[in-house]
């Protein structure tokens, strides 16, 4: 059983339990075949904890609780779902990251008493250059007309989200769209741009890499290829699941948070139990009443957390 930690989560363990209590946790839970997952997206967020005292100390405590694989990253879902032929149901797969953030993370499980070297200036303005997106996700929930390029080099190509919306099979049928399904493909229209398309993102190496084997470089023709080429990112898959999160959190402002929201979601379809202590995760389930995935979707503090005494040097 995978069970997995969205990062509002293992923040929770932390403020009540201590590193003894995660290693503890841990052997109990492999005794019974289970598995605690984080993915590169909770480590992102903890690596922008700005108290240091802090970041440590949840580094510490992911080193001792979850497992040595990390869950495959954001991009690596969108790849595998293209490389699948965005299918209704994805085939099984190793659910693993790949990424170079993953590796790092198996050297750090195999000795905890190393930490993460990094730069946090330089990822802090990774992070904001993300931001931006924020003017065009809020328009699109207005329904305010969005332009996403006054100079795409493209001769006749109408590139506002209407019209990249009606170069798909939905948006130039006849079949009626009701205005939220309309909001929410546009929405992935603009999550499929600025994430793979624009490499906007912090796992980017997987989209370069795919990008590569395909040989387009122009951002431009790039969206145009995924929307001849993989027309249904914009109506089912990970970005849908990324545009239901940005749309359930439009009477705020698009923060670093609600972005890393928008990423954690992506992981619902392929864990028994999503683990989350964030408001707008249980406010998501509630609208997936009737999807089978809202089954899913669990309060940190509606899990009944049982404890039991362990000889620790017996169970190492």
């Amino acid at each position: 059983m995978k069970i997995y930690f969205e990062t509002s989560a293992v923040n929770a363990f932390a403020e009540r339990h201590t590193i003894e209590d995660a290693v503890a946790t841990r052997a109990f839970q492999s005794a019974r075949g289970r598995s605690w997952h984080i993915s590169p997206t909770t480590i992102w967020e903890i690596l922008l904890t700005r108290d240091s005292t802090r970041k440590e100390y949840l580094i510490q405590i992911c080193q001792h609780l979850f497992s040595a694989r990390l869950m495959p990253s954001p991009e690596e879902l969108v790849v595998d779902f293209i490389r699948q032929g965005c299918p209704v149901v994805e085939a099984p797969r190793l659910l693993e990251s790949r990424t170079s953030l993953a590796r790092t993370w198996k050297t750090l499980y195999d000795d905890p008493s190393q930490t993460f070297v990094y730069n946090r200036e330089d990822l802090m303005r990774r992070v904001t250059a993300l931001l931006p997106m924020s003017r065009l996700i809020r328009a699109v929930i207005k329904s305010r007309g969005s332009i996403l390029a006054s100079d795409c080099g493209i001769a006749g190509v109408d590139l506002t989200l209407e019209g990249l919306l009606r170069r798909t099979d939905l948006g130039s049928s006849n079949e009626a769209i009701s205005s939220h399904q309309r909001t929410l493909f546009k929405l992935a229209i603009v999550f499929m741009l600025t994430c793979m398309c624009a490499e906007g993102t912090l796992n980017a190496e997987v989209y370069h890499e795919f990008w590569d084997t395909v040989g387009i470089d122009s951002t431009e023709d790039r969206i145009i290829y995924l929307l001849e080429n993989h027309e249904p990112l914009v109506h089912r898959g990970p970005f849908i699941y990324m545009g239901m999160m940005a749309l359930r959190q439009s009477s705020a402002p698009f923060s670093r948070g609600v972005y890393f929201d928008c990423l954690h979601s992506l992981c619902v379809p392929f864990v028994e139990i999503f683990l989350t202590n964030d408001k707008h995760f249980l406010e998501w389930r509630e609208e997936l009443s009737d999807h089978p995935l809202s089954e899913r979707i669990r309060g940190y503090d509606e899990v009944l957390w049982t404890f039991h005494p362990m000889n620790l040097e017996r169970n190492a």
